[in-house]
């Protein structure tokens, strides 16, 4: 995995998250403010997913499973890494 891109994709998916799960809650109270959280936490979240990828050196399409609650996150988090080959005895 390339380090550098692995790090972006931390700096941004992060906030991301935050901001999608706090703006759930601000969106009860604060209903525009919530919404506006939870789309900035969304843009975040795509494009740390989009680094990610390229630090595994994976096509951007992949970013689509992130509108698979959980799971999509999941699968993306155990795809192989191709940015290094693979040794002779890894499958």
């Amino acid at each position: 995995m390339i380090a550098t891109l692995n790090k972006k994709s931390l700096q941004l998916g992060v906030p991301g998250l935050v901001l999608q799960y706090g703006g759930l809650f601000l969106a009860v109270d604060f209903f525009p403010v919530g919404v506006l959280a939870i789309l900035i936490g969304t843009i975040l979240l795509l494009f740390g997913l989009g680094y990610y990828l390229k630090a595994k050196n994976r096509n951007l399409a992949w970013v689509v499973l992130i509108f698979i609650p959980i799971l999509g996150i999941l699968f993306l988090a155990l795809l192989v890494d191709k940015s290094k080959p693979l040794s002779p005895g890894r499958a």
